[in-house]
């Protein structure tokens, strides 16, 4: 469900013909997205992405996602670079709100039914492209919800909260205990941390032609956005399980172009995996309880994480 402000079309046309230089000719909002207002503008100069951002971000948080866009399209990777306006600046504000523009990609979304061996594929090779460019000065003060301090802080809300999902918070503690002890060795890498199905474009069927929506986008443990797509993109529902042929796929595909030792793959791989499962466990606790309204109205059901984390849990237990 996307967030739609209560922009009037002429407002929106004035001010992005005024700050970027360009004659819009339709506005159309995107029915896609859960917190941000998306527009897909018709213009003299092709077709654009607007977008306003949700009331509550700020520009300390957004700044330097914006430069980390272009950054990422010059070294070569499917990302939608800012738009800078006449003055230069990634960041403006159209009738107060935050707000940037970006070329629209080719491309279409898909589905998690949709997912083919060829799509992990294109997937592991652009994170080991993206995991190679050096993270931004600007970038490496980003925070972000995926430290286990914040997420134990997150638990302690929710149980204080009477939340009523008492297996799924006791298992996030579990993983908990263990994540806080644990130092990890991966190299820090400019990571995405929201890799799901619909933050990608795919054409000509499995052709990645877009990463979207970096707005959660942070420096991390590479393995750990790796880990993210592994249970995003690689888990068999009807199983239970996760999928072996994307998995290898994924795996596969990311070692021979990361190039990381085995040694270090081996020890913090199953780790990392568990990581991720924790990590939206407790975002699918936290949002209809804690949560920004939108995350509120839109919040997803915890239990399919809850069976990717105890699968791992039990997984790690042996080793």
């Amino acid at each position: 469900m996307a967030v739609i402000h209560n922009i009037l079309d002429t407002k929106i046309k004035a001010e992005v013909e005024m700050l970027y230089s360009l004659t819009v000719n339709s506005i159309a909002p995107i029915a896609e997205g859960s917190e941000n207002s998306n527009y897909l503008l018709l213009t003299s100069e092709g077709e654009f992405v607007l977008t306003l951002f949700a009331e509550g971000q700020t520009a300390q948080d957004i700044e330097p996602r914006t430069h980390i866009l272009p950054f990422l399209a010059l070294n070569g990777l499917a990302v939608p670079a800012i738009v800078p306006a006449a003055d230069g600046a990634y960041l403006n504000t159209i009738d107060g709100e935050l707000a940037v523009l970006q070329p629209k990609l080719i491309g279409h979304h898909i589905t998690e039914d949709d997912i083919q061996k060829e799509h992990v594929r294109a997937l592991a090779t652009h994170l080991a492209m993206q995991h190679c460019v050096p993270v931004p000065e600007d970038m490496m003060s980003l925070s972000h919800e995926y430290r286990p301090l914040a997420m134990e802080e997150y638990i302690k809300k929710i149980e204080a909260s009477g939340s009523t999902e008492k297996e799924a918070i006791t298992a996030a503690k579990v993983s908990l205990a263990k994540m806080k002890n644990a130092t990890f060795k991966s190299p820090t890498a400019i990571c995405h941390a929201d890799l799901f199905p619909d933050n990608t474009l795919f054409s000509n069927g499995t052709t990645l032609t877009g990463v979207i929506d970096w707005w959660m986008a942070c420096p991390l443990p590479c393995l750990l956005d790796l880990a993210i797509v592994a249970n995003a993109w690689c888990w068999d529902n009807e199983a239970g399980e996760p999928h072996v042929i994307f998995m290898d796929a994924l795996e596969d595909t990311y070692r021979v172009l990361s190039m990381l030792p085995y040694d270090l793959w081996k020890e913090e791989w199953p780790l990392l995996l568990e990581f991720a499962a924790l990590i939206f466990v407790v975002m699918r606790l936290r949002n209809p309880l804690l949560g920004k309204p939108q995350e509120v109205i839109d919040a997803k059901p915890v239990g399919p994480w809850l069976e990717r984390l105890l699968y791992w849990q039990k997984h790690n237990a042996s080793l």
